[in-house]
This record gives structure tokens, sequence and C-alpha cells, in this order.
């Protein structure tokens, strides 16, 4: 469908009559245009545009003519008619007027009746501005070649009472007005009146004076009243429209809250409707601008711009000296300091701009410029206000009007700024600079105010300024669409403005996301059903709808619905192109065209949509309805079965039209798109000669190429084996033949007529004609090769079914498939992969399995588009081209030597990386069907590839579809989780709040709601990346329904949460608001209470009497609680202060109060206390008294009684002074009942006590009182009593002591563990019990030298004798047990038993003694029974006097077996011990080696255990001269180890002989490799000596130097080369010492050292050979300065 103009014209329903010329029209339209007053009459215009076609002078060409007309409505004398009424009789007679302008009509009335009671019509003006107006015709219409008269831009206002879908395509044009300004009439057209013609008729030119329009005497001129004020009625309506307007303020940008927004609805600024002014007194106002007063430069400016609201007045201003020169300056220099001073001057300047003829008086005094600072200076300022609002919290009623009423200034002053801005806009270069300025950026920023005639004037603005690209990119930077989308729904005003820019804007892909992800599509879709915004809603709908990702959306929206209502209900669908433009691409998502046909027509007959439309594209023969018809046809089989009972009516109504028609080809493509498998229309084809149709429209030359194309897909989709027949009889076999060589070259027919190939060929007559009759087989073939993809997929399929059905054909076809794939195969890779490979187009190779089935394409690289970690190379699929030479064979067939492979690392794949690998998988399975044969015949057999081509599209198919599953799993969850997580912030930021606790706990959710926002848009959007993967993977449709509808859902949340947080932002501040004033009133209730209290507490001091102390507690309770309450209630307040951001008061005088009424209190209290308690006491059992709580209790009853005296006055004092009287009486008693309370007496202490006073005392009886013990007068015996009791307690505290000591060992026990495999046990954890021994060792001795242990002195003495016999007997154990420990792996060993036999039968004995004394503690393990077992202890000490017996010999024993091997005192006892316990095996030695040798690691036995070589720790083996046996040793390991000793010595001196013999015969580069690391270093040595002696003897030092260079670079060439580790080793130790004699040599000859007696070469480390005297053999000397040493021919390995 079309693409909509910005604001597309709507036809409204008008009769052809109303035209006054009479033309011939073939066709004639008419559009309604602006519905206007007179100016010059009290008559109505009625705009309108005629558009006909007419035949030219030729009779044959067909042109098309546009006229403008005006209808004038003449209206009578109004008076009280009823303007209702009136309206509807002029809609009702004149046929240009819908019905739903009736309110239109009646705005235009009352204004006609206000200008009657106002003064009258003006004049008329014979020079309309631009072509302008009606000009004086009294014609009924008067059609014009000129253009209707052209309203000045302006803010579009709603028009009410709509009833109509057509009515929104009306433009609604008002006059521009200035703020609380009213134009003149003329205003309304646009023009403005010739000087002369304004003149005042009292002019006089002899006045001399240089005012314009002087006027007469101020006496005799008459005063005017408001109503007799001639101003324009239409712009004082405006001015009450704009006031109104400002008090419906959007709510949701408010920056002070609900306060704030009733705030500024009450302001109020002056309105200069009430300014009176005359343009006699200009000079005076002028005077006064130069006033220091600014009071009185703002009046004067006011007068000013009241006289420039006249129109008549505008050229007397302008032609003034200094008029505007003067304003310009006072604006540039004053326009700072004064809002009101700005408004009135720009209000001035504006009255200018609204005629372009004096624009230019405006730029030439720089008012755009000025106009621009003061608009960025605004802006500033309200920022900053904002930020004072924000940081101030909380305002005051009189700063929030003060703040008020600014902003309302303010917005009046950009009101007027950008209007006049708006109307100098329309000179293009001016806008330009404008742009240059960032006036989008101000309007943009100006959408977060809250006049609502400031939004719509800025929306206006910005639309007009969103034609050019620069104006929409910097709207797109601002955000605009998130700031427009908060007026959606809104202020009909509002929102109709936003609406149209938001069509503008539209035609960006950008914005048009921002629409989508701003969930603009669901709240737009609403607005369809409100008559007012149709029009633009639908455009707007049908620009989002262009993208097809976003089409599936509105299946989750009521548009499908709507849009089949509307389609329903409006007549001429070519009057509403913007509703059809949307229902088909809403219909080209499969989803919305099923809904739509499910829906269920509301009406008089209830019926199914699908057949309403159907029906209705019948009825009315409407091609329009056809497209949407026709997108329903292809949704779905569902769908499709729809149209059974409708095939024979769309037969007839496509055979009745012309062929070529836009519904014959809208009818033909809706056929089309049937499937004959899902509708038999076979019979009705056959019946209605569909096929003979189908081929008259194939035959060349007879229709257009898109009816042929329609044709083509026609045949493709009804062809079966039932009309094949017939098709071939038609001719359409030929037809189609003939039509695919005529246009190979479009790709759309090559495609629709292979697929039609593909039908014909699966059927058998028309496959037997294509295969005998033409050469179909071989453009399929080629069409293999074709660039489009579809064409080959199409070609494939075809030529699969010539397989499946012909044999012979199948042999053929799958050689022209090898030919061709071959051919290009070999095209590619003749030149190998050098510059031949680039084949394709711009540099691209060519591909024969590339690009799915049946045929190749172009690629920039090997693999595509699929990722690197899935490109795989032909060996890791097992594919090889044709004459591929495998090098190595069991690469193929799997048999290499496998690797273990380190695992590798698993990464988790990226989104891209997942539908990248859906993609490659569903590639595969194409390219599994495409690219393989389903059979294969050999000369002897046929193998048949059907199962295996299933088992692996299956396979690829499984795994795509895993990963869709988990992808959709994945979507649904995250959009689940967003949805809850934006349900739960709402929960709870729209929880009811109570109290100040509950608000500030919202307060903290509305923060953590911002917190989270961020986070959840994060995931959102990464949920609407997962949705657009999976639908690219299947569309939406294929989704579960519930799944969208979460995401969907999850969408709306952003800015519902926006709205409820804004919201939640004015309710916190209208409930801080609220529970700061009842907060107030509870702190003045606090107080007066406080105050009430302390009335209270006066009243109570002055009581006394210490017998109604029962009376006086109970008020003290009461009056306690009483404080105790106001004490929570100031704790609550002064928290609630604190949420509020206060600091929280507490008033002094209550804690003052509580302080002062404490000792009150505290001594009534402590009063009733002794009243109660010192009778029970007295007269209670003696032994119930517990005397420490009854010291505790009088202490403090005294100590407070004694306190509070000391401020306490009056009767409460004479209470207190008794009261402590009793307390010092019962001290007295303290010390009696403290010695006879003492817990220690016992009876022989009571019988003491009796003897020592004569009379019998005893404590413990149950009748004993402390009243008896007063009547025995034990008072005056205190010291007898205290002496006994004083005993009683140093005896009871022994005997506590000793008992528990001996509980402290209940349940302490001997733990053992069981030690190794030698199936006994050991003690374990002792040290808890030494430590508790030891205390109460020292305890036991200290309590026995106590005078007072005579009581128990029998049972200290014999605790402490237990205690020492547990200490000596765990002492002997752990002895006992750690040489056991030692001793048993040592004669474990039957060889030790045997070299020890004596010691062996000793710790034979001690180990049976101990293992029983393990087993014992299975019994008991309790440590006081067992440790004082005497008998044990006996068993323990003669143990360890074995054990002792036993280390003697086994260290006498080891001392003589070093003795006899000297190196094992290299070895400690324990390995000594564990080499000699292994004589029987030599192997078990091998591991001690290493210490008892430099360098010999192991040794080689041979089977005999012969010991042959000796190997170092590097792995160097080197053979003995004289190998041994450690078995002829004996069992002795030392005699075998001395014999391996000389065994190494002698190796090493003869392998260093055979060495020095073999240097001197051999190669030194191969000796150096060919001679154990050591031999070499010696023997290299012993040569360099040698050599370099002979140097010094023949004086060739420098050649020798020479020499030794040249052998050093042979070691390093040799290194270079293929050596084994040991070999390496080798050379770098010799490297080394070789660089070392190199130095030497060139040091000594450098010196000029000539002699091998001089001292610098003695000093050097010299091998020489020597015999020695012994033996008169030649061994190796090592020799420095006079000092000589044997080479000890120790083996030293092969280490660096």
């Amino acid at each position: 469908s079309a693409r909509l103009e910005e604001e597309a014209a709507a036809t409204g329903r008008v009769e052809n009559g109303t035209m006054a010329e009479e033309k011939k029209y073939i066709k004639k339209k008419i559009r309604p245009g602006a519905i206007v007053l007179a100016d010059d009459d009290t008559a109505i215009l009625v705009h309108y545009e005629l558009e006909g076609q007419m035949y030219a002078a030729d009779g044959v060409t067909v042109v098309t003519e546009r006229s403008n007309a005006t209808k004038r409505i003449k209206v009578k004398t109004i008076g009280a008619t009823d303007i209702e009424g009136l309206a509807a009789e002029i809609v009702d007679k004149c046929k240009l007027i819908h019905h739903s302008k009736i309110p239109k009509v009646e705005g235009l009335l009352r204004d006609l009746r206000d200008r009657e009671a106002g003064g009258g019509v003006q004049a008329p003006d014979p020079t309309p501005r631009r072509g302008g107006g009606a000009g004086t015709t009294t014609a009924t219409t008067a059609p014009s070649s000129s253009p209707a008269p052209v309203v000045t831009k302006g803010v579009v206002r709603a028009v009410r009472g709509r009833k109509s879908f057509y009515d929104e395509h009306q433009p609604v044009a008002v006059v521009r007005g200035a703020p609380n300004a009213e134009a003149p009439a003329n205003a309304r057209r646009g023009t403005a009146p010739k000087p002369s013609s304004l003149k005042s008729p009292a002019v006089s030119s002899s006045t001399g004076s240089k005012r314009v329009g002087a006027a007469p005497p101020a006496e005799t001129r008459p005063k005017k009243t408001p109503d007799e004020d001639p101003t324009s009625p239409t712009l004082r309506q405006m001015e009450r429209l704009a006031i109104a307007e400002d008090e419906r303020v959007l709510r949701e940008t408010a920056a002070g809250g609900a306060s704030m927004d009733l705030a500024y609805a009450n302001a109020r600024v002056p309105s200069l409707a009430n300014v009176k002014s005359h343009a006699e007194d200009l000079d005076e106002y002028l005077e006064r601008l130069y006033d220091d007063d600014m009071n009185a430069r703002v009046d004067a400016t006011a007068r000013i711009a009241a006289l420039a609201r006249r129109v008549e007045n505008l050229p007397m201003l302008l032609g003034h000296d200094t008029l505007v020169q003067t304003l310009a300056r006072v604006l540039r220099e004053e326009g700072r300091k004064s809002v009101d001073l700005a408004t009135n001057v720009v209000s001035v300047f504006f009255a200018f701009s609204n005629y372009s003829q004096f624009h230019p008086a405006i730029l030439e005094n720089q008012m755009g410029d000025a106009t621009m600072r003061i608009v960025d200076l605004e802006t500033k300022r309200h920022d900053d206000r904002l930020e004072t609002i924000k940081e101030q919290g909380e305002l005051d009623e009189f700063t929030e009007r003060r703040l008020a009423l600014a902003e309302r200034k303010q917005d009046r002053l950009l009101y007027v700024c950008f209007y006049m801005l708006l109307n100098l806009s329309e000179d293009p270069s001016v806008e330009r600079k404008m742009k240059k300025r960032n006036i989008s950026v101000y309007l943009c920023k100006a959408l977060e105010r809250r006049s609502v005639d400031l939004l719509v004037l800025c929306v206006t603005f910005l639309k007009k300024l969103s034609m050019y690209r620069e104006n929409k990119d910097a709207m797109k930077q601002c955000a605009v669409v998130d700031k427009l989308a908060r007026f959606v729904p809104g202020q009909d005003v509002l929102l109709l403005a936003t609406l149209r820019l938001l069509l503008n804007l539209s035609f960006d892909e950008d914005m048009r996301k921002s629409m989508v992800e701003r969930a603009l599509i669901p709240r737009v879709v609403d607005l369809m059903r409100n008559p007012h915004f149709q029009h633009v809603s639908m455009a707007l709908l049908y620009h989002v709808s262009v993208d097809p990702g976003t089409r599936g959306m509105f299946a989750y929206t009521p548009a499908p619905k709507i849009l089949l209502d509307f389609i329903l209900q409006v007549e001429d669908l070519h009057g509403a192109p913007e509703l059809i433009a949307l229902a088909v691409n809403v219909t080209s998502n499969a989803k919305c065209a099923e809904i739509m046909c499910e829906h269920v027509v509301s009406g008089p007959k209830r019926e199914r949509g699908f057949d309403a439309l159907v029906r209705r594209g019948i009825r009315l023969r409407d091609p329009l309805a056809f497209k949407v018809i026709r997108n329903v046809a292809r949704a779905s089989d569902n769908a499709r079965r729809n149209f059974t009972p409708y095939v024979v009516d769309l037969i007839r109504l496509m055979k009745e039209e012309e062929p070529g028609s836009d519904l014959m080809v809208e009818v033909l493509g809706t056929l089309a798109n049937l499937n004959c498998d899902a509708l038999d229309i076979t019979e009705t084809c056959q019946e209605h000669g569909l096929l003979e149709y189908a081929a008259i429209l194939l035959s060349p030359g007879e229709v257009d190429d898109d009816v042929a194309l329609e044709a083509v897909m026609f045949v493709g989709s009804i062809v079966c084996e039932f009309n094949a027949q017939h098709v071939v009889d038609c001719g359409l076999v030929e037809r189609m033949y003939t039509l695919m060589s005529d246009k190979k070259e479009d790709d759309e027919f090559v495609l629709q007529i292979a697929h039609a190939f593909g039908a014909m060929l699966r059927c058998e007559a028309t496959r037997e004609r294509l295969l005998r009759g033409t050469q179909v087989v071989h453009y399929l073939v080629d069409l293999l090769q074709d660039t489009n993809v579809e064409v080959r997929k199409c070609a494939d399929s075809a030529l699969d079914a010539v397989m499946d059905y012909e044999e012979d054909w199948a042999v053929k076809i799958r050689r022209l498939k090898f030919e061709s794939h071959n051919r290009e195969w070999l095209d590619a890779t003749r030149d190998g992969p050098g510059d031949g490979d680039v084949d394709g187009p711009d540099g691209y190779r060519y591909d024969p399995y590339h690009e799915g089935p049946g045929g190749g394409g172009y690629r920039d690289d090997e693999y595509g588009d699929y990722p690197d970690e899935y490109r795989e190379s032909p060996a890791d699929t097992g594919m090889y081209s044709p004459g591929t030479v495998l090098d190595n064979p069991q690469e193929y067939y799997g048999e290499e030597e496998e690797e273990e492979a380190e695992p590798e690392a698993e990464v988790e794949l990226t989104l891209e990386d997942k539908e990248n690998e859906m993609r490659r998988l569903a590639s595969l399975a194409a390219s599994v069907d495409g690219n393989s044969e389903s059979w294969l015949t050999f000369r002897l057999l046929g193998v048949s590839c059907y199962e295996i081509k299933a088992t692996l599209m299956d396979e690829a198919n499984a795994r795509r579809n895993a990963m869709l599953k988990e992808l959709t799993d994945e979507f649904f969850q995250g959009s689940t989780s967003c949805r809850d997580r934006y349900a739960d912030i709402a929960n709870k930021l729209r929880m009811e709040v109570t109290n100040p606790e509950e608000l500030d706990r919202l307060r903290r959710d509305m923060e953590k709601a911002f917190a989270e926002r961020d986070g959840l848009q994060a995931d959102l959007d990464a949920c609407t990346a997962l949705s657009e993967v999976l639908e690219r993977a299947f569309h939406w449709p294929s989704l579960d329904e519930e799944v969208a509808g979460v995401y969907w859902e999850a969408m709306t949340w952003p800015s519902v949460i926006t709205e409820i947080v804004a919201e939640c932002e004015q309710r916190v501040k209208e409930l801080t608001k609220k529970f700061k004033k009842e907060l107030k009133a509870d702190k003045e209730t606090l107080s007066e209470d406080c105050h009430s209290a302390r009335f209270e507490y006066n009243d109570f001091i002055r009581l006394g009497d210490i017998d109604a102390v029962e009376e006086r507690l109970v008020r003290v309770e009461e009056i306690d609680a009483h404080h105790e309450a106001l004490k929570e209630r100031q704790e609550l307040y002064a928290s609630r202060q604190e949420i509020f951001g206060e600091r929280g008061t507490r008033p002094k005088h209550l804690a003052e109060l509580v302080k002062d009424f404490e000792p009150y209190a505290n001594i009534w209290k402590t009063c009733a206390e002794v009243t109660r308690t010192v009778p029970e006491w007295i007269e209670g059992p003696f032994a119930a008294l517990d005397p420490e709580k009854v010291s505790g209790a009088v202490e403090v009853w005294d100590r407070s009684t004694k306190k509070n005296l000391k401020v306490l006055d009056g009767p409460p004092r004479e209470v207190g002074e008794a009261l402590l009287a009793k307390i010092q009486h019962f001290q007295e008693l303290l010390p009696l009942v403290v010695a006879l309370r003492n817990p220690g007496l016992k009876d022989r202490h009571w019988a003491k006590l009796s003897e020592d006073l004569g009379f019998a005392v005893n404590g413990k009886d149950p009748n004993f009182t402390l009243q008896k013990a007063l009547k025995l007068d034990l008072v005056a015996h205190i010291e007898t009593v205290e002496k006994v009791s004083e005993s009683a307690s140093k005896e009871y505290s022994l005997e506590r002591t000793l008992d528990k000591m001996q509980k402290d060992w209940t349940g302490v026990v001997f733990e053992r563990k069981a030690w190794r495999e030698t199936g006994s046990y050991i003690l374990n954890a002792t040290d808890e019990i030494q430590i508790l021994l030891d205390d109460q060792v020292v305890k036991a001795m200290a309590m026995k030298a106590s005078p007072y242990i005579g009581p128990f002195e029998d049972r200290a003495k014999q605790w402490e004798k237990t205690l020492l016999t547990i200490q000596e007997v765990l002492d002997s154990w752990l002895k006992c047990q750690n040489g056991w420990l030692y001793l048993e792996p040592i004669f474990g060993s039957d060889d030790i038993m045997q070299q020890m036999p004596t010691e062996g039968r000793k710790f034979k004995t001690v180990d049976v003694q101990y293992r029983k004394m393990m087993e014992k503690l299975k019994i008991t393990a309790d440590v006081v029974v067992v440790g004082a077992d005497e008998e044990l202890l006996n068993q323990l000490q003669q143990s360890n006097a074995l054990l002792d017996d036993v280390n003697s010999g086994l260290s006498e024993y080891l001392e003589t077996k070093r003795l006899a091997f000297p190196r094992f005192y290299f070895l400690s006892n324990d390995e000594l011990l564990e080499i000699l316990s292994e004589t029987k095996d030599p192997l078990r030695v091998q591991p001690f080696l290493k210490k008892v040798f430099e360098a010999i690691h192991a040794l080689e036995f041979q089977e005999d255990l012969e010991a042959t070589a000796m190997i170092s720790e590097e792995g160097e083996k080197v053979p003995f001269k004289n190998s041994f046996n450690p078995n002829t040793a004996g069992g002795q390991v030392e005699k075998w180890l001395t014999e391996c000793e000389a065994a190494q010595r002698e190796t090493v001196a003869e392998v260093c002989k055979h060495s020095s013999e073999a240097y001197a015969t051999t190669k030194r580069t191969e000796w150096m490799i060919q001679w154990p690391g050591q031999v070499v270093l010696c023997i290299g040595s012993l040569y360099w000596t040698s050599e370099t002696e002979e140097a010094l003897r023949t004086g060739t030092m420098p050649e020798y130097a020479e020499k030794c260079t040249a052998q050093l670079m042979d070691i390093v060439e040799l290194v270079r080369g293929q050596l084994t580790k040991l070999q390496r080793k080798t050379l770098s130790a010799l490297v080394v010492i070789e660089v070392h004699a190199r130095d030497v040599v060139a040091q000594l000859a450098k010196q000029g050292v000539a002699s091998p007696d001089d001292f610098e070469w003695a000093s050097q480390l010299r091998y020489t050979w020597d015999e020695r005297e012994e033996t008169g053999e030649a061994a190796v000397m090592v020799r420095m300065i006079n000092a000589a040493v044997w080479y000890g021919n120790e083996y030293l390995g092969n280490s660096s």
C-alpha cells in the first residue's frame, strides 16, 4: 500500500450539485475545507476544493483540474435565536458541511452574536494576504482558480462532538493570538489593513503632532466599556480557553507535587484585556519607558501591548519614529530583570509577526536573536527553580503560591516567544537560523512544563520543524518520543497535536522503534475508537506497521477487530486510505488475520467478521476490501477453509470484471492463495472454465505483467492430478513454457513459474507433456545456479518430483546435476587457492554447496555467515571433494592414534551465537535435503538414501528445535520475572498509607523502585532481544499465546511504572504535608497533656500518712503509667520528625516532670515494700531466710531512702524519715540473721553453740523464727554466735572443695586408639588428664595443711594418696608406651630378632604386658579406678626397666655396624635399622643408597641379584668393572655395601683410563658424547693440563688459545644438533669448564707466561697422570700450587 502523506485530506459526504460552473466532468470529487466567519458580513464561509476529470480538446486525453471555491451562508440577525437549532438547520441545508461539524457551526454562530453585541463587523480588506480570501463576491458559490483563503497557522484546537470516522480529515484552523490578548477580526483571515483605512476620521493634518492617529481631547473622548471593545470575539474566546486549559495541568510532570499543581492552577496573572490605552498617549508611554521605577516601565509596555492588540493600530505603531527601536532596546537591556516587562514587549512584536509584511521590521531589530536569548534564560531559570524545589523538599503554602505565580508568568512569556518564532519561521532562512540556535532542544525541554497551551504550541512548532531531517535528528537526541508518550492519552487538544507530531516522526525507523518501546501501540489503538483522533492515529499506526517485526504486536491489541468494524462501516474505502493501508499491513500477520476473521461483528445480525468482509467486498466490488481478503487467504489453512461458500461468487466476480482491473487482479490473487488441498475446488474450476480463463490471461500480449503473474500463481496453486489432463488440453503447459522464456530475467516470474512447474511435474498428464515436449528439465537444472535462493529451492524441488516418478529421468537429472556442480567446482578450484578462485561478482567466490539446496552461490569466505566455532574442515566432516588425495588414509577411517586432549573449558554462547547456530542447523537440514540424492543406482545395485537423509534432517531439526525451546523457555521466564517484579513494585507503591511509618516505607520502596528500574529495563531489553531472535526463527503466531501475552504485558509495565512512580511521588508529597500537619497537632496535644501531668504531680506531692501506703502506691502506679505513655508518644513523634527529615525534638518539661516525680514515687514504693516484707521475715520460718537476699534488699532500701530524703519536702519527707527508722532498726538484726543462716552450720555446731550459750538453740527447727531469736535475746550474744558460725564456714568451704575435686574426676577416662596394623592400642589425649591431676595434687597438699581440716582429715589424706598413685601410673604408662612405639617396628623384623635374640626376648615380654594392659581398658577406663591400681604400677615399672636394657643393647649393635661401614654414620638410627631389617632383600636397600653414596641412585641387579652397574639420578648407567653379589655377604648389609664402594672406585678409575686412550684416537666431538659425564670432565681437564704445559714449553700459547676457542665452538655446534638428555647435560657442564679453560689460556698468553713452573700456571687446578707407589699403577692426581691430591674416583653422576 502506498505511503500516506504527512496529513492526508479525507473526503466528506458532499453532493456534486454544488458546483457553480457547468463542465462535462467524467469524474468529480469535492473536498470540504475550513469553515470560517466572513469579515464583512454576518455570514459563514465554507471553503472547499473541486477536483474533476474531463476530456481534453482532442477528445481522448483525460486531464485533471483542481480549483478552490467558497460557499457563503448568509445569517440574519441572531439575537436570542436558538443557536443549536440554527446550526442544525444550516448543516442540514448545506451538503458541504458534515453533521459532525455542528459544534463548529454553533461556535461560529456564537462568535457572530458576540460580534453584533461588540460593535459590528470590520470593513473588508481589498488586499488579502497570500492570494487570500473570498473577496466581495455575493454569489452562493464562487469557484476560483486561486487558492482558498490561507489562515495563518496556529495551534490546533480539538473539535468536539465528532461522530464519524471521516471528520478528522478536515484541517481546523485557529487564528493566532497573543496570550491574554485579543486580535481583531481581520486577523482571522491573516491580512493587515492598510494604514489609510485605519486612520481615525478626526485626524487633522495641521496639528503638527507626530501621532499617527490623533484623537479628540480627553475631555470630549467617549469612555469605552469592555462590551464596546471592538476586538475580535474569536481571540477573546481563545484567551478564555487558554486560561481554562491552563488549569487542567498535566499532573504527572508536576515538579512540586499536587500542592504545587493546585497553586499553579489557582495562580492568576494580569490580563491585557483590562488595560486601557489610547493611541494619542503613545509618546507618553514611550517617555515612561525611561522611568527609574520598574513598575512604571512595566505599565507603559502593557499599554503599548494593549494598543498592538488592535489591528488598526499596527501600521501606526510600526510607522512611529522610535517605538520599535526603543522596545527592542528595552527588551535586550531590561528583559532579564522583569518577566512582565519582557512579556509585554514580546507581545507587541508578536502582534506584528502575525502579518508577513511586518516581518522585515522585526528581523531588522534583531528580535529573533533577542527572543532566543530570552528562551534560553527562562529555560535555565526553570531548571534552577526545579533544583531549588528538589533541595528544599516540602514547601510552605506561601512559597508554593509565589513559585506557581512565577511559573505561570514564565509560561506566558515562553508562549509569546515561541509563537512569535513560529510566525517568523515561515521564512526558511529564518528557520535555518533557529535550527542553529537549537530551537528544537528548547522546545523539547518545554515539553516538561505544565501549561497546556504552551505544550500545545511547542508540539505544533515541533511538528513544523520535524519536516526537516536535521531537526528530526535533534529531537531524537532529546528523546522527544519519551516526552510525548506521557501525553497519550491526555487532554484533547494536546493529544491531537502530539499524534500529528508522532506521525511526522514515524517516518524515521529509530523513532518508530522508540514508539514501540514506549508501548504506544496499545494506547494509540485505543484512540482509534475516538472520532477526533481516528485519522491521525490510523496514519501513525500504519507507519509503525511498516516494520514487519511490529505487526505481530497488533494481535495483542483490539486493532484487528476495530479495523474490521471500520471497514464494514465505511462505504467508500478510497476515502479512507490510511484505514485500508493499516488493515492490509496488519492482516499480513497470520495471527491478526485469524483474529479479524473470528471476530463477531455487532449489529442487528451478528455474524463472523470474515463473512461480513467477503460479502461486503463482493457486494460493493471493492478492490481495497479484497486486498485485506487476499491477505486472509494467505494466513492459514483454517482461514482458507472459510472461503468454501464463496468460491463460486469470487469466480463470477472475477470473470465479470475487465481483465487487468484492480478488482480482477485482487480476486485472482485471492483464488491463487487458496490451497486446493484445503478446498476441493477442482470441479468448480472445471465448471466455470477457470483453466481456460487462465490460458487466455497467459496468452502473449493479452494482459499486463502483473495480471499474468497472478495467473501463473493461480495455475500453480490449483493444478493437481484430477485436472492435470484439463491443464494440458487448455494449452497451459505450452503457454507457461513460452512465458518462462520471455520472463527469464524477472526473478518473481521465474520463481512462480518454477513453483508451477513443480506442481505440474507431480501430475502424470502434465509431467508427460513437459518431459516429452519441452526442455524444462534443462531449464530447471540451469536454475540450480541462480543467485536467488528461493528460485534454487523451487527448481530443486521440481527436479526431485521428476526423479520420484521417472526413473529414466532420474538418471539423466543426476548426471545433469553432477555435470553442473562439477563444472562449477572445477571453475572454482582450477587455479587453486590463488587469484583464480575469485570467479564471482565483486570478488566473491562461488561455492556450489552454498545457499541451500540445489545450487551454489557466491560468498566472501569459506563458511559464509557461520561463526568461527561452527566452521569445520572437510576432514572434520568426513567430506572430501572428488580427486582429493589423502596423505593419511587412517585419518579418513578414524584409525589414527588417539591423543589425550585436554578438556576445553565450556564457553557460554551468546544470543547471537545461538541464533547463528540455529541458522546453521536449518541450513544443514536444507543442505542435506537439497545436496544429497535420495536414491543412487550402480551397475549391480541401488542404494536408498531416504532413511539416512531423514535421520540427518531430523537430527538437525531436533537440535534446532531444542535450542528454540530453550530460548522460548528463557524468554517466557525472563518476561514472567520482569512482569512479576514490575507488579511487585507497583503493589508496593500502591499500598495504603495510614501513618508516617508506612509513608517512610513507601518512600523507601519508591527509592528502591528507582534503583531497580534500570536493572529491570536491562532484563526487559534482553527479553526484547530474545523476542527478535524468536521472531526471526518462527513468527509470532507460532509462539504460545500465553508466552507472547506475558511479554507484551511486561512491555507495558515501564510506562505504567513511570506513571505509578509519578503518582506515588505526588501521593508522598500530599501525605507528607498531611502527616506533618497531624504531627504538629499531636505535638501540641502532647504538650498540653504534659502540663496536665504537672498539675497532677503537684497535687500528689502534698500527700503524706505512712499508714495509707497501699492507696498511695496505687496512685503512684497510675501516674507512672501515664508518664510512660507520654514518653512513648514523645518518642513516636520524635521518630516521625526524623522520618520527615527534621531533628527529633523531645520537650524537656516531660523529662523534668519524670525526674521530679521519681523520688516521691520511689519513697512510696520502698515504703510499701518494707511494710509488706519485714513482717514476713520476722514471723516467717527462719530456715526460709536467704541472708544474701535479705542483706541486699535492706541495703537497697537504706540507700534509696537516704537519697530520696535529700529532695523530699513536706508530708512525703515525714513518711521517708519514718521509713528510714524502720529500715535502720532491722539493720541491727542483720548480723544475727547472717550468722544463724550460715549453710556450714551442722549439728555439731548447733550443739557447740547451745553449750556456749547455756540454752538450747537449733536453727534447723521448722518452728524456729526470727521472732523467737529476738525473744531469746541472741542479739546480746552475737559474738559467741559469730565465732561458731565462722568456724563452720571454714570447715564448710574445705568440705565443698574436696567434694568438687572428687566430682571433677567423674566421667574422666583413658582414651585409646588403634595403632597402625599392630592389633594393639595406645593412650590418646592425656593432656587434659595431666593438667587436672597436677592442679588437684597441689590443692590436696594445701588442704591438708589447713587448721580446719580436722573433721575430714582422713578423707583428705586418702584422696592425696590416690592422686599421687595416678600420677605415677600415668608417667610410667606413657614412658612404656613411647618405648614400645619405638621398638615395636624394629623387633617386628625377623632379621633383627635373629641378630639381637636377647634384646628380642626382653621386648617380647614387654610387648605381651603392654597389650594386656591396653585390653584391660576395654573393661574399665575410669582414670581413678585404673590409676589407683598399685599392681599395675609395678608392672609398668618392670616393663620400663626391660625397655632400658633393650635400648642399651640396640645402641651397641648399631655402633658395631657403623664401625664396619662408616658411611652408615650418614644415616639416622631409624634409617639404619630399616636397612638392617631388610638384609634378605637387597632391592629394599636401594632407596637409601643416595644417602650413602654421592651419586648412586640405584644399582642394576640381574635375576640372580648380581649387581652389574650403577645408575645416577639423571639416568646415567655405568657398568661395574667387577660386579658383585649381595647374597655372598650372608645377609650382612655392611659387607656388600663395602664391596659396592670398592666397585664404584675401580670402575671410575678404569673408565677414566679407557677414555683417556680413546681421546687420542677419536674425534673430540664424538668422544664427548660417548663417555660418562664425570669422565668427560676429568679426562678433558687432564688433556687441557698437558696441552697447556706443552704450549708453555713451546711458546705457542696464542695458537693454543685459538684452538681452545675452536673446540668451544665445536661444542656449541654440537649442542644445536639432536642430542639425548644425558648428552646435553654432559655438554652443558663441559661448556662451563671449557669456557673457564679458554679464559685461563687467554689470560696466560696475555700475561706472557712461558714456563710451566710460573706461579700463574701453578695456581691453576691441574689434572695429571702419576704413578701410585703402593700399586705402581697410573692414577689421576689433582694439583694446585704445591698441593697434590689423588683423584678419589667417587662416582658423581652426570650433574651440572
